[in-house]
């Protein structure tokens, strides 16, 4: 009968103190490049009344928007019309 011989599994914590330690552990010898997230901007929590919210949804629904998408885009006409500049 042949023996099989299992080489023990090292220890993640253990101090790397060779090329073959590194090797061992199966490491990349380069890191990854790290991606950020692109910046969302502010989120704003509004409260709606059932009558309100029911207006909002029926609006968006009509114009084949989520009710995020509708809320957003009347808000942001409402202040620039308010501050009399151009929507962005």
């Amino acid at each position: 009968m042949v023996r099989r011989v299992i080489k023990p599994v090292l220890d993640p914590f253990t101090s790397i103190t060779s090329d073959e330690d590194w090797e061992a552990k199966g490491w990349s010898r380069e890191s990854e490049p790290l991606t950020a997230a692109p910046q969302l901007g502010a989120m704003i929590s509004i409260r709606l009344d059932p009558n309100s919210a029911s207006l909002v949804r029926r609006a968006a629904r009509l114009l084949g928007m989520t009710r995020s998408e509708f809320v957003q885009r009347v808000a942001v006409s409402a202040a620039a019309e308010a501050l009399e500049v151009e929507r962005p």
